[in-house]
């Protein structure tokens, strides 16, 4: 898998960061020529000429002074917009963060490598974890080639949202929180958790400096989570309203993990109480 994503480069996936330009404030005249662009395909002839004279007196009147704000902003942030889009497009929503923002499924690939079959669910599920986890590894060494338009290199920075992340329930604003960190820049957590029949399991996946094998992935899986009887405590609340949840799910969480505040480091998950961990079964093996 690293031979077919990491192609014969020395770039490293974040090497660019520092690097890459601001984001650029589009104009006034530009924004709204395609906001009337975007409008037009559903507003019949006669909404889409009121529209026209709202954006016209727009343009005229508080626009400009919007766009200097616009443009004095830029001046002193990398990403004018970022903050804006991360807080009330995702840390303000109030409803269910499960289905609605957070979401996940099978993917045509899986249904190619092993068609759906009664009974194997831990061994798709086992195999599945794995590739996610070389797909860590592959961040946590810098290997994932950079994306670029032609010869410009993109923003790889969201890359390092995908794993080590936490989003905590607040009343008006959820918060962010991540710990991953390349090798070159220190300790990452290694853990997952798994939720199962209303319980939380955690484990490391990494011994030695190695990968748990899928084989070991299934036999931790079908030793601790069949094993397991039913217990509605923490995983039921994931799918309520975000300001219930702040009163039910969240404060139990803070007890149970002692989340820290930014640039500090978690609590072990091993050492948690109220949740069931094991080690790894086993030394893994090598590849």
């Amino acid at each position: 898998m690293e031979n077919q994503l990491a192609k014969s480069t020395e770039e490293r996936t974040f090497q660019y960061q520092d690097s890459l330009p601001s984001l650029p404030v589009p104009s006034l005249e530009e924004s709204l020529k395609k906001y009337l662009e975007s409008v037009k395909p559903f507003a019949n002839e006669e909404e889409y000429k009121k529209t026209e004279a709202i954006v016209q007196k727009f343009q005229n009147g508080i626009g400009e002074k919007l766009q200097q704000k616009l443009l004095e902003r830029a001046k002193e942030k990398r990403n004018w917009l970022e903050d804006w889009w991360l807080n009330v497009a995702y840390l303000d929503v109030r409803i269910p963060s499960q289905l609605h923002v957070n979401f996940g499924g099978p993917a045509s690939h899986i249904e190619h490598y092993w068609p759906p079959k009664e009974g194997t669910q831990l061994e798709r599920g086992s195999i599945s974890l794995w590739h996610i986890l070389n797909y860590w590894q592959l961040l946590r060494k810098e290997k994932l080639p950079v994306h670029k338009v032609g010869n410009t290199p993109l923003d790889m920075n969201q890359f390092r949202m995908l794993f080590s992340t936490c989003k905590v329930p607040g009343i008006t604003r959820d918060s962010v929180i991540n710990y991953f960190r390349t090798e070159s820049e220190g300790h990452c957590p290694s853990h997952i958790a798994v939720m199962c029949r209303g319980r939380v399991f955690v484990f490391d996946v990494m011994h030695e400096g190695c990968l748990m094998t899928p084989p070991e992935i299934l036999r931790w899986s079908s030793k601790r989570l069949l094993t397991s009887g039913p217990l509605t405590v923490v995983a039921s609340p994931v799918a309520e309203h975000r300001l219930s949840g702040h009163g039910s799910r969240a404060q139990p969480l803070h007890g149970m993990w002692d989340l820290p505040g930014p640039g500090h480091e978690p609590v072990s998950p091993t050492s948690a109480g109220g949740l069931s961990t094991t080690a790894p079964p086993g030394k893994p093996s090598c590849f």
